[in-house]
């Protein structure tokens, strides 16, 4: 009698799932699309619920003030964007598998059994999982986070770190565009330690202080005339100091400043010089020096060459 009332309590409970197996295939569609309705919401509302709570704890707190704070940002974000991307991929292969039992089993059981979706469907899933594991790698290794400007030397793409999801990270160029890159495809890259590169010039001129200091600021203007220029920080003049010397002609050091955006270096080392080359010419005595020294780096050399004078 137990057992007859259990397989009477089953069947009762099936009765809505056979229906719908068991029923016309506009019916079984209508569900279907439901279906993928009910997880598109679901994906949308889980993801603007992960992004509340980031965003609404950051902006709770205090702005960052040094290098390991915002690193600590960046790295915080990459896990939101990698979260929102496996709720993506969970809550659709729910659907994807629930869409399958609903077809009816006779149905499954006949794509199962196709020898050639087994092989398609396989290598795309071995395709995937590379990429899985290879962007979980990246994450836990921390080699770059959103925010990041990253160079990837396989595929010679560059741009800023936008997006970081199970399968893929997505870079944006300087032009705009939207690069895709596969994480399994990431076999070696080069992050920036910074996404701007702060950059100094200093030479030293046969002229007169305010006259330097005039031409220099006339240069400075010059450089973010045109369009093709992109200055995170448009370039000023920091120092303009009169030298004492032995003969009867005034020198002056100059000391210029400006931020570039990684890989417009360019615009100072090489327009830059140049220009300041043709403005002078000759009353430069002195090398026109380019200085780009990271500061941590440099702190972690001095720290180096402490250790190498104790052994």
């Amino acid at each position: 009698m137990v057992r007859h009332a259990v397989l009477a309590t089953i069947d009762v409970r099936m009765v809505p799932l056979l229906a719908v197996t068991t029923g016309d295939w506009y019916t079984r569609l209508l569900v279907i699309v439901l279906v993928f309705v009910v997880a598109t919401i679901l994906v949308r509302v889980a993801n603007a619920i992960i992004a509340r709570a980031y965003w609404g704890r950051v902006l709770a707190g205090q702005a960052p003030e040094h290098a390991a704070e915002l690193r600590r940002n960046q790295r915080q974000k990459s896990v939101v964007s990698m979260l929102q991307s496996l709720v993506r991929y969970v809550v659709f292969g729910a659907a994807l598998g629930l869409a399958l039992v609903l077809i009816s089993e006779r149905a499954v059981n006949a794509l199962l059994g196709a020898s050639l979706l087994v092989l398609v469907v396989g290598f795309g899933l071995q395709r995937v999982l590379a990429d899985a594991v290879a962007g979980a790698l990246l994450l836990f290794e921390r080699h770059y986070s959103v925010g990041d400007y990253v160079v990837v030397h396989q595929l010679g793409v560059e741009g800023i770190v936008e997006e970081f999801t199970v399968r893929s990270t997505v870079l944006r160029a300087i032009n705009g565009n939207r690069i895709v890159v596969m994480n399994s495809a990431i076999a070696g890259c080069t992050r920036y330690a910074q996404a701007s590169r702060s950059l100094r010039i200093e030479c030293i001129v046969r002229i007169a202080s305010s006259r330097a200091a005039i031409e220099a600021a006339q240069l400075c203007t010059q450089a973010t005339a045109s369009p093709n220029h992109h200055f995170l920080r448009p370039p000023e003049v920091i120092a303009c100091e009169a030298l004492d010397v032995s003969d009867h002609d005034s020198c002056t050091r100059v000391e210029l400043f400006a931020v570039v955006p990684p890989t417009q270096e360019w615009l100072v080392d090489s327009w830059m010089v140049d220009q300041m080359m043709r403005m002078w010419d000759e009353r430069v005595i002195s090398t026109i020096n380019v200085i780009d020294v990271s500061e941590s780096a440099l702190s972690e050399l001095q720290g180096a060459a402490l250790v190498a004078e104790t052994i």
